[in-house]
């Protein structure tokens, strides 16, 4: 019984934040093939600490911020950071990213 007002909070902190995360989910192509599994993601909201996450075979990836509104999205492909702005919501949102050339032939992140 003296559990369970510890129980409640914990329950309480966990749906508490998943009702305020938002989700990010989607794939980074190269040359329309998916980047490598294990590629470096971050996301940056306004000052905070980045949320990182990798992408998986399929070029795929998932993350969860705790704000919403303008981010940075920064991949870390071949050496180079790649950045492109994303904006978070309650929602999850779907964010695709292509990597293409610019006219100096320089990669860019391009949102699909």
């Amino acid at each position: 019984m003296k559990r369970l007002p510890y129980i409640l909070f914990f329950l309480f902190l966990v749906c508490s934040w998943s009702v305020f995360a938002a989700q990010i989910v989607g794939s980074v192509r190269d040359g329309g093939r998916p980047v490598a599994a294990n590629t470096e993601i971050r996301v940056t909201c306004g000052s905070n600490q980045p949320h990182v996450t990798r992408t998986d075979q399929y070029g795929s990836y998932s993350v969860y911020v705790g704000e919403t509104g303008k981010c940075t999205f920064t991949i870390t492909y071949n050496g180079r950071a790649l950045s492109a702005d994303v904006y978070s919501y309650a929602d999850p949102v779907h964010a695709d990213f292509d990597i293409v050339k610019d006219q100096n032939g320089n990669p860019v992140l391009r949102r699909r």
